[in-house]
């Protein structure tokens, strides 16, 4: 009886901490192997990232280091206007990139209209060149030169339409481009550009159009000549001033863009502005002037 009570409370078997930990380091040896062989494969996977896109990141980061160099880039953009028009031009302007924008913005002109000083009638010659860095960091440029090579063209064009609703008039055609996105053939034709899209494969043209005194000046005769111009293929901006005193008519247009265009806006009070955005698509709105 007494050995029966003497098993009965027989204290547990003891362990020591030994086996404890011995234990222990057994269920985490598997852990520790999966562990290292995830952190192998996935340092393996990023050693062949990295020998893949490192170098290509450093060979991007050279090349537009390269356009750092004014020099460099000058004669980067005229190899590349010589290439394409097979004519030499003079870079004006340079403007490079910013927080505000990725492109680098040029202005230049055709050599052979190019003087110092600069002549009045030049600037309806000048024209914007941007680039804009491809994947490998080289400049990929499109610029609105063959707009100027048809500006001629485009006048001559419209020239009739106008004269179809007023008798004494005087217009230019400029075209603002502020945003390059294509580059079309360099022997284009002005019959071949309606085929184009205004603003997204050229840039939209603005018509600055001066009526002389005694035409008619009501928004309805307007609205008939610019609603005409659009189902000629014209795409475009506008500005129509009306002269009423034949003084300032006969001497205050020069036929250079910006000084007429800052005659307009500031002497003149009758002044109608228009868009054409596609064919018997246009709205005129009176802009007043001073």
């Amino acid at each position: 009886m007494t050995e029966n009570v003497a098993n009965m409370h027989h204290p547990p078997a003891y362990h020591s901490s030994s086996d404890l930990s011995t234990g222990k380091s057994k269920a985490k040896k598997p852990l520790q192997k999966r562990q290292k062989i995830i952190i192998a494969i996935g340092l393996a996977v990023l050693l062949v990232f990295l020998g893949f896109k490192l170098p290509a990141a450093i060979k991007r980061s050279n090349n537009i280091a390269k356009y750092r160099d004014a020099e460099y880039l000058e004669q980067d953009v005229q190899n590349y206007l010589k290439n394409r028009y097979g004519e030499d031009f003079v870079i004006e302007t340079m403007r490079g990139r910013s927080y505000a924008y990725d492109y680098i913005n040029m202005y230049a002109y055709p050599a052979d209209v190019y003087t110092i000083p600069l002549k009045p009638e030049a600037e309806r010659y000048k024209f914007k060149i941007q680039g804009r860095f491809d994947e490998e960091g080289e400049l990929e440029y499109c610029d609105s030169y063959i707009m100027v090579k048809l500006t001629d063209d485009y006048e001559a064009y419209i020239d009739p339409i106008i004269g179809k609703y007023y008798d004494n008039y005087f217009f230019h055609v400029k075209f603002n481009s502020e945003w390059l996105t294509n580059n079309i053939p360099p022997d284009t034709t002005l019959e071949e550009l309606w085929n184009y899209k205004a603003n997204e494969d050229y840039a939209l043209p603005k018509i600055l159009l001066s009526i002389g005194p005694g035409h008619d000046r009501s928004v309805e005769h307007l609205e008939e000549m610019v609603k005409e111009l659009s189902m000629h293929h014209i795409r475009a901006g506008g500005m129509v001033a009306y002269y009423c005193n034949e003084v300032c008519w006969s001497t205050h247009l020069t036929g250079d863009w910006n000084s007429d265009v800052d005659h307009l806006v500031d002497k003149l009070k009758d002044i109608e502005s228009f868009w054409i955005y596609d064919e018997n698509n246009y709205k005129v709105t009176n802009r007043g002037g001073k």
